[in-house]
């Protein structure tokens, strides 16, 4: 994940990563087009095939209430002139049904165009069956030559000895159909069998094996079942959309270029999201949990003795990717942030938690936790070292602040006193450095200070080597515990013993490194079995 994070965030790759962005957005927007694409296509074959359904049942209901009027208003003997001339009057009227017939049981007798016929023409067996006493037989695209139209064709309806030529084109599919869709009408009769009524023989079939009644599929052609409320129509249809694409060559090539440019605009604003979102600042705001704190434990030596009595806390945060980062990187986002207050709790508990579980019972230890200066003025600090309290006295809790810009010396003294009072000890962090004030190391209720590693790391003739032994003069005088930092070398703790017994502990990677929780049991374990006021081994 961080490594794709980086490589999104490398400059000098920004043409490849601007590359793939631009091809994922275009992938995205095409799969988008080709969705609603899709919707649009399935839309035309369902407002095609409920047209054709419409327009054939409104046709049947024509033709039945014909048929009905029809023989209502015959009153005369079948196929005489007065018989003929009944027949001619619904022949004229204006709603496509102009040729009707006397035929019973399937036998034309006598007709409005031909008149009588002699014998009598039979239609054989109808394709659709009456479904009752009252029902209407029907015979599918005949020729109507036999009948005396010549060149036509059309279905016939009987119903009661009557019957009604429905004209071939009454039934066909809408000419206006784009040459991308095609349809097939279906009837079925009176014992579920199919018939073809118009369209392109075959697709019924194929839709219903391809997709199921009802439904829709995608094969490279787009697949609908249309059928009306009772069943007795159905319309195949399906769609090519690689048809309409070739039909519609420019908008089709303006669609792709509007996507190429889209895609690229989207390139740069995902790439500018993805770098927000998977910056470091935004990971570690996202991450941080008591899960990727990560508490190293650095020995403190009391310098008379020899032994390890103490240790100070720090604080390590482990990135999305597993790699460890140092404070100096993360630090500065938790002050940003506010966070200073919960930051601090989460050490205190994850610290406290593990020496309690990792050391032994009789073990006893200073345990120092950095402050951060803006919460002296926070009345919460105190609470944060409140589970502590159950802990002691196998644990001495010891704060230390660092004196800033954010320092003000009667709030200090106010949490200094709070903390005092919850059995934790305050100790001046750095002193030496930066914004120290020897007036507040007179009058705070302190208990230690700890001098910046700067002295102790200092070349042995420079000014701040020489200016060490009266910085310690200096605090011994104040009655202050304290602690030096930064011992490097065996000589550098040479130099502080012979100083005498104003320094009571130092520190630094002479004694260890901050070791793990799991390192520093260990360290802790060997160190009770060496002897007192033995030089310490590097």
């Amino acid at each position: 994940m961080v490594k794709l994070v980086n490589a999104v965030m490398l400059e000098r790759r920004s043409w490849l990563v601007r590359l793939v962005l631009s091809a994922l957005s275009f992938g995205v927007f095409l799969s988008l087009a080709l969705f609603f694409a899709r919707q649009e296509l399935v839309r035309s074959i369902e407002s095609a095939g409920h047209d054709a359904v419409g327009r054939l049942t409104a046709l049947d209901a024509k033709v039945d209430g014909a048929l009905d009027e029809l023989r209502a208003q015959l009153t005369t003997t079948p196929c005489t002139p007065e018989f003929r001339a009944q027949l001619r009057r619904f022949a004229y009227r204006p709603d496509g049904l102009n040729e009707f017939m006397f035929a019973p049981k399937g036998a034309i007798e006598c007709s409005v165009s031909t008149g009588r016929f002699d014998p009598s023409i039979d239609l054989g067996t109808p394709d659709i069956l009456p479904s009752d006493a009252a029902g209407s037989a029907v015979w599918l695209q005949l020729d109507l030559k036999s009948i005396g139209l010549d060149g036509l064709s059309g279905s016939i309806v009987l119903r009661d000895a009557v019957a009604v030529v429905v004209p071939k084109e009454q039934s066909e599919i809408a000419t206006e159909t784009p040459d991308w869709l095609s349809l097939e009408i279906m009837r079925r009769d009176s014992r579920g069998n199919w018939w073809h009524r118009s369209g392109d023989r075959g697709l019924y079939g194929a839709v219903l094996a391809a997709t199921g009644p009802n439904r829709s599929g995608f094969d490279g052609l787009f697949r609908r079942m249309v059928c009306d409320a009772s069943g007795s129509y159905c319309v195949a249809g399906i769609a090519d959309p690689w048809r309409l694409a070739a039909s519609q060559k420019a908008a089709t090539l303006l669609a792709v270029v509007v996507l190429l440019v889209v895609s690229h605009l989207a390139a740069d604003v995902l790439r500018a999201w993805v770098k927000r979102y998977c910056s470091f600042e935004n990971r570690f705001r996202r991450h941080l949990s008591a899960d990727s704190i990560i508490c190293s434990y650095q020995p403190v030596m009391d310098l008379r003795t020899g032994r390890v009595t103490g240790c100070e806390v720090l604080a390590r945060w482990r990135d999305v990717d597993g790699s460890i980062v140092f404070p100096d990187r993360f630090i500065p986002l938790v002050e940003r942030h506010g966070l200073t207050l919960a930051f601090t709790r989460a050490i205190v508990e994850k610290a406290m938690n593990e020496l309690s579980q990792a050391l032994p019972d009789d073990a006893r230890l200073h345990v120092a936790f950095n402050v951060f200066p803006v919460d002296l003025s926070d009345k919460r600090l105190p609470d944060v070292f409140r589970c502590c309290q159950s802990m002691s006295p196998r644990f001495s809790i010891i704060a230390e602040i660092v004196e800033s810009a954010a320092f003000v010396a009667c709030e200090a003294r106010a949490q200094i006193e709070a903390l005092r009072r919850a059995d934790v000890q305050v100790y001046l962090d750095d002193f030496g450095a930066g914004y120290s004030n020897i007036q507040n190391l007179a009058s705070l209720p302190i208990e230690g200070v700890k001098l910046d590693r700067a002295f102790a790391m200092a070349p042995d003739d420079s000014l701040m080597a020489r200016m060490l032994a009266h910085a310690i003069e200096l605090i011994h005088v104040s009655g202050r515990v304290i602690v030096v930092e930064g011992v490097e070398t065996a000589g550098r703790l040479a130099s502080l013993r012979a100083l005498g017994s104003a320094v009571e502990r130092v520190q630094g990677y002479h004694i260890s490194r901050p070791l793990p929780i799991d390192d520093f049991a260990v360290f802790m374990a060997s160190e009770s079995q060496r002897p007192a006021s033995l030089p310490h081994a590097a």
